[in-house]
């Protein structure tokens, strides 16, 4: 029983990373937005907290997509049931 949850939850973390080619343009895109900009306490300028939070939360939408209309026709299906 410890060795299938065990191999779930492997499957499970598999499936949440970024596919190599995601990996790829997510770092291709960083790097387009050039040095970090920081204010003086050390945290991002919120411009530049903006640019990057804009390519993380796209990356997201892609990746769970499939899954989210997967959950939606599911759900559906169970409602009209």
């Amino acid at each position: 029983m410890q060795a299938q949850q065990a191999s779930e939850e492997k499957a499970e973390f598999e499936r949440a990373q970024p596919t190599e080619a995601q990996v790829v343009e997510i770092v291709k895109r960083g790097m387009a937005l050039g040095q970090p900009q920081y204010k003086q306490d050390g945290t991002m300028t919120f411009d530049y907290f903006l640019d990057t939070m804009k390519i993380v939360i796209e990356f997201t939408i892609l990746h769970t997509r499939d899954g989210m209309e997967k959950h939606n026709s599911e759900r559906r299906a169970a409602i009209a049931a």
